[in-house]
């Protein structure tokens, strides 16, 4: 018997669409958060040679290593790990506790906790600086980078997959309150056009 779909936890409300904005919950996808220390070369050839991702290394850096998987530097030594489909997920966790089992690192499902929305727009860095003390102007903020920061009182990570296309990790027990903000935000921009 095949697996049910995972839920979603916006699934009870609507895409949002207005003349310039987009809003939308993506499908369910798998994290894997793992923690190590990056000038450890042991760790860092071991996460690479259980999933064949090297990690990014860099502030705001995301590495695209193919259409289904994304490693995201979260902290200096902390890393998301995105997949899209279950079985290379549980390849790459089984093989990360295996080849990290005797190095200080830690590798943890994360999927469950986190939900991703769509955010398109033309004018995205403005709507979403309205409530985040980041700076998501396009000079500072460009396609491929990533943060980790605060949306009002919620914390977020945003990925500038395009210039005018970001995916928005948040905890599923913010995610209503997140999105009925930038819903109120983006409809309130074009009232005051």
């Amino acid at each position: 018997m095949p697996a049910p779909e995972a839920m979603q936890s916006l699934s009870h409300l609507e895409h949002f669409s207005n003349e310039n904005y987009r809003f939308r919950e993506l499908p369910h996808c798998h994290k894997l958060l793992i923690r190590g220390n990056p000038n450890n070369a042991h760790f860092m050839s071991g996460v690479k040679k259980a999933t064949g991702i090297e990690l990014p290394t860099n502030p705001y850096q995301a590495l695209i290593h193919d259409a289904d998987n994304i490693a995201f530097n979260m902290t200096p030594d902390e890393w998301w790990l995105q997949c899209q489909k279950p079985q290379i997920f549980n390849k790459f966790h089984k093989n990360l506790n295996d080849t990290l089992s005797k190095i200080h690192s830690s590798v943890v499902d994360i999927s469950d906790y986190y939900t991703m929305l769509e955010l398109e727009g033309d004018d995205l860095p403005k709507l979403l600086q309205k409530n985040s003390c980041f700076n998501f102007h396009p000079e500072h903020f460009n396609k491929g980078d990533a943060v980790s920061t605060r949306y009002a009182s919620c914390n977020i990570h945003v990925y500038a997959k395009e210039q005018n296309l970001f995916h928005v990790q948040i905890r599923w027990s913010h995610a209503e309150y997140f999105w009925d903000m930038l819903v109120y935000c983006a409809t309130l921009s074009i009232q005051n056009h």
